[in-house]
């Protein structure tokens, strides 16, 4: 199986040399980009065919050239956006080595992935002044109660196997909803062209955080894995590309929404 994972990675890298040239060439791809393209189909690959196991190794190798890509492409770079990506490498390895002895420690790097990504937002909130009669609707009282039902079903079957889990899964559970509120504020304050792949990228986020712990803990299906990988890394990418195409301080007077 080892053998066979190797041979299958080092042919598509093979396969691609020969359009590297003519790649790299172009306006908008570049060896970064690239990079990710492979890393990401091998993600693709490995989730489908593959033991779980060697996702600890290609998925943080991923999220390494999803910095290099950022690197490369952005005009600003947000140092909290890379500390983000940073505790994500840890917790993807720790998370595919084995969840149950190392959930406290997810618990935490999730958090302060979190965290990060909700302050590398700071400068966009800082240019939107919303009144709450706008934020507040129906529609969006409806998407909170069913966010929260989700998030607080799924802590409480985690609690049933990890009892002593309570505060590390509190935390986790705060600084998700502090970054689903940053990202749904930045949406819906009509300024930013870019907000939907915020908002997609924030709803990814969660159905990931809530599906992990069902897929590790309780009922392992590869259709778990291979959706929360693919969308793990969706997820990461639309945000970073919200972060090259978004100048916080280009402000347009109202965005037409279609969600």
């Amino acid at each position: 199986m080892h053998l066979l994972f190797c041979f299958i990675f080092f042919r598509i890298l093979k396969s691609l040399k020969s359009e590297n040239n003519n790649c790299l060439k172009m306006k908008n791809l570049h060896a970064p980009k690239v990079m990710f393209y492979v890393c990401y189909l091998i993600v693709i690959i490995v989730s489908a065919f593959f033991d779980k196991s060697y996702l600890k190794i290609i998925l943080p190798i991923t999220l390494f050239v999803l910095i290099l890509n950022y690197f490369k492409d952005s005009p600003r770079i947000n140092i909290f956006f890379i500390l983000s990506i940073v505790a994500l490498m840890i917790t993807d390895f720790l998370l595919y080595t084995d969840m149950i002895s190392n959930f406290s420690k997810i618990c935490i790097l999730i958090s302060v992935y979190l965290v990060f990504t909700s302050i590398s937002l700071k400068s966009y909130i800082v240019q939107t002044k919303q009144h709450w009669s706008k934020l507040i609707s129906v529609s969006l009282l409806i998407s909170l109660a069913l966010i929260v039902y989700l998030i607080f079903s799924i802590s409480e079957l985690v609690l049933h196997r990890l009892p002593g889990a309570i505060p590390y899964i509190i935390l986790a559970v705060v600084s998700l909803l502090i970054y689903i509120a940053v990202s749904y504020y930045i949406y819906i304050s009509d300024v930013y062209a870019s907000g939907i792949k915020l908002l997609i990228a924030a709803c990814l986020c969660i159905f990931i955080i809530t599906l992990a712990p069902i897929n590790e803990l309780f009922y392992s299906s590869r259709a778990f894995i291979i959706f929360n990988t693919t969308g793990h890394i969706l997820g990461l990418y639309l945000f970073m590309k919200f972060l090259i195409e978004t100048d916080p301080a280009v402000v347009a007077p109202k965005v037409p929404k279609y969600v």
